[in-house]
């Protein structure tokens, strides 16, 4: 049977199914390599494989990276800036060390971590492969939970233990995440062993099509599921700061990730271990190296068709000029990105700012860091709503939001979240019986100001509604890709830095004014910039898509 008869006998059929058959065909041109297309392929079901117990390992890892990630980072905040609890005030702290001095740790927590995903994934790539870089780097990340757990008990809280141990546990988490959060995510599909569709003999007797590709969007989505779990983390971790001890909640977190550890090591046959063959990491820089030494200042002159044979051989050249092309469409495809830090600089008040504004407002008997557990909670309602009842009723209304104006609406909603901000925060000093002060002794006890911590809820809701778009860049620079757009959290944590000297009490006002503004005007910018993009579809590149929404809603921050 040809492939032009096979879809002439499908002329009739659903256009899903003739999708499906052509992408098979796609994939084998000659019709005699297809052997397990028949006559009634079409009257077949499509269903998803079973997913393989590596798989599920590294799921269930990602879900306890991020039950750890954010189990400490939702309670640093209060950790670093209020003293011991006292008779006068019951708010959990530990090193007193003020609202300025928390916000740049805790955002340089979240700068380091981001920043060294890319020594993760090269090291995985070109030397250890990628079982052995997230046991090894794993081991190291476990060491940050590790230490503040024994820094933080009550024997040492009033020496500087706490401080010292704060600042080593970052950069050990930071280091460690670097290493296995770039490659749980690639590991997880990898880790699959089917890469074409076949027919598969159910117990049943019946005979159904097992699509590869449905499995990989069924593991991602797995992963999207269990990350959003592992992000409610924090509803454990302030609960056990709030009524207990920070050193518990520390060691709920460090217990759990050793689990995870304890579980990626005892499965270790069911794990395919790839060898490393290179970094396109390192072969890109090497491109970068050579562009910016020639005379042109161009890509062009890394091509191998424009060195000599003496050349190739002194630089180690192993790319060809297809690569160079492709790096060079990844880049275009990339350069929107330029524009996300403002964001992610806006969307660190959350669990910076945010949580030292509640702490300020009437909780009752409520954390004033939980508010924080309402962003995994809105981002689930939200993507439930806009992708199975906004969407799909626009496009049915004949209307559809090009990439660029969604990714603009997002940064319309933040800046709405950080004018919400500080509208709220100029009501909190407005309000007794602290007003500017925020926080006084009355009658031998700290008190806040009477403003409900509830009001806080719209900032979160706000913060969660940007809905990444689909960008395109060629397949070979996927990695760099995903790399470079969390790198921009990285990047987008180092800029809050700058309006750290405006994170205290009366000024905290104006740092949410600056940013609102920021976000607005980076906003606008990116529209008129990227616009044409919409309007022309093809022009980053004519290679496959490659899907940053479920990047994005997996790190969903970060």
């Amino acid at each position: 049977m040809t492939k032009h008869s096979i879809e002439l006998k499908l002329a009739n059929k659903s256009e899903e199914k003739i999708s499906f058959i052509e992408r098979i065909l796609t994939k084998n041109d000659e019709a005699s390599s297809i052997t397990y297309i028949d006559d009634d392929v079409t009257n077949l079901r499509t269903v998803t494989d079973k997913i393989p117990t590596a798989c599920r390992v590294v799921i269930f890892c990602e879900f306890c990276d991020r039950f750890t990630l954010f189990g400490i980072m939702a309670i640093l905040q209060n950790y670093i800036q209020f003293p011991l609890s006292t008779a006068h005030s019951q708010q959990p702290g530990v090193m007193g060390k003020g609202e300025k001095v928390a916000t740049a740790l805790t955002l340089f927590f979240s700068f380091i971590t981001y920043s060294t995903l890319m020594i993760g994934a090269v090291i995985a790539d070109a030397y250890w492969g990628k079982y052995k870089t997230i046991l090894v780097f794993g081991i190291i990340y476990a060491l940050g939970p590790l230490i503040l757990t024994v820094t933080s008990i009550p024997p040492v809280l009033n020496t500087n233990a706490p401080f010292i141990g704060l600042v080593i546990a970052i950069l050990l988490m930071g280091l460690g995440r670097g290493g296995v959060k770039s490659n749980y995510t690639v590991a997880a599909a990898e880790q699959y062993p089917h890469k074409k569709p076949y027919i598969k003999t159910l117990k049943t007797g019946e005979k159904v099509i097992v699509d590869p590709e449905l499995t990989i969007q069924s593991i991602f989505n797995w992963l999207y599921v269990l990350t959003n779990i592992g992000m409610l983390s924090p509803f454990i971790t302030t609960t056990i700061e709030k009524y207990h001890s920070f050193w518990l909640a520390y060691l709920m977190c460090l217990m759990v990730f050793i689990l995870s550890n304890l579980v990626f090591y005892l499965k270790n046959k069911d794990f395919k271990k790839i060898p490393p063959n290179g970094s396109i990491f390192v072969d890109a820089f090497k491109v970068f190296r050579i562009a910016l030494t020639s005379r042109t200042r161009s890509l062009n002159s890394a091509k191998p068709s424009n060195m000599t044979p003496i050349q190739l051989s002194r630089r180690h050249v192993k790319w060809d000029d297809n690569f160079v092309d492709d790096l060079r469409k990844g880049l275009q495809a990339c350069s929107l990105f330029m524009f996300y830090p403002i964001y992610w600089a806006a969307w660190s008040r959350s669990h910076t700012n945010m949580i030292s504004q509640g702490a300020t407002m009437r909780s009752g008997n409520m954390p004033n860091d939980l508010m924080t557990n309402i962003v995994p909670l809105a981002a689930g309602l939200i993507s439930i709503v806009v992708d199975k009842i906004l969407y799909p009723t626009m496009r049915k209304c004949g209307v559809t939001l090009l990439p660029t104006t969604k990714i603009f609406i997002g940064f319309v909603c933040m800046a709405l979240a950080m004018v919400y901000c500080a509208v709220l925060q100029w009501f909190i000093y407005k309000t007794g019986p602290c007003y500017q002060h925020t926080l006084c002794i009355i009658d031998g006890k700290m008190v806040p100001n009477d403003i409900s911590i509830w009001w806080q809820v719209p900032v979160f809701v706000y913060i969660t509604a940007l809905e990444y778009a689909y960008h395109k860049a060629p397949n070979s620079m996927e990695s760099i890709v995903t790399a470079l757009f969390f790198t921009t959290d990285g990047v987008g944590s180092a800029l809050g830095l700058l309006v750290v000297p405006l994170s205290h009490d009366p000024y905290t006002f104006y740092a949410y004014i600056i940013m609102s503004a920021l976000i607005i005007f980076t906003g606008l910018l990116l529209l008129i910039l990227f616009r044409k993009y919409d309007l022309e579809p093809s022009s980053l590149s004519d290679d496959s898509n490659v899907n940053l929404e479920n990047t994005a809603r997996i790190k969903n921050d970060s």
